[in-house]
């Protein structure tokens, strides 16, 4: 992830999100990855094979974004969103889209620099809890979101437990929202031995 520090700083700015919050949903989102990095293409691919024997390959959360190329659409098509995006962009097929989310880690992470700023629109959150919401399978209710955000994030709350879950390993004592603060450290301290 370091060597992706520009890109995620780049799309933190022109979206208009943190880029700690950016670089933590990214640091979550690539938790579960480590066969993606190991095998690279072969585990996309079966991602995608998968939804497609269902015939919805545009469910395949793919990348280092790990969003969905249906969910990529309706964000390059958003009304607020699509003067990021060319003509060209905003008409790939959901092959065009696998294909740059998957080749194209700067592409991947502007979509999740768009997801993060569509979610705090619609849900009306701030940054850092946006990261919690980026994951559909959070909450697709916004008004149970809202009303656990409401009580503290009390578990008896939560809009599902994935979201409780993506709480939960965010701020926890050593989580990965401090895993942020350490990657920006470390970048602007010149880590570059790590990469």
């Amino acid at each position: 992830m370091l060597k992706y520090a520009k890109e995620i700083a780049d799309a933190a700015k022109r979206f208009g999100v943190n880029k700690y919050a950016l670089t933590a949903t990214m640091l979550y989102e690539n938790q579960f990855t480590h066969f993606e990095v190991k095998y690279g293409k072969a585990v996309w691919l079966a991602s995608f094979l998968a939804n497609a024997a269902t015939l919805k390959p545009q469910n395949a959360s793919v990348g280092v974004s790990q969003l969905e190329i249906y969910r990529v659409k309706q964000l390059m098509n958003d009304r607020d969103l699509k003067k990021h995006f060319t003509a060209k962009e905003r008409s790939m097929s959901t092959v065009q889209i696998y294909n740059r989310l998957t080749q194209d880690p700067e592409y991947s992470i502007k979509m999740a620099a768009a997801r993060m700023t569509y979610v705090k629109r619609e849900f009306g959150l701030d940054d850092w809890m946006a990261t919690i919401a980026y994951c559909g399978c959070a909450s697709s209710n916004r008004a149970n979101f809202r009303r656990w955000v409401a009580s503290g994030y009390q578990s008896a709350f939560a809009p599902s437990k994935e979201a409780q879950k993506r709480y939960n390993k965010m701020f926890a004592k050593n989580g990965i929202s401090g895993r942020a603060f350490e990657y920006w450290n470390c970048v602007d301290n010149k880590c570059w031995w790590l990469t």
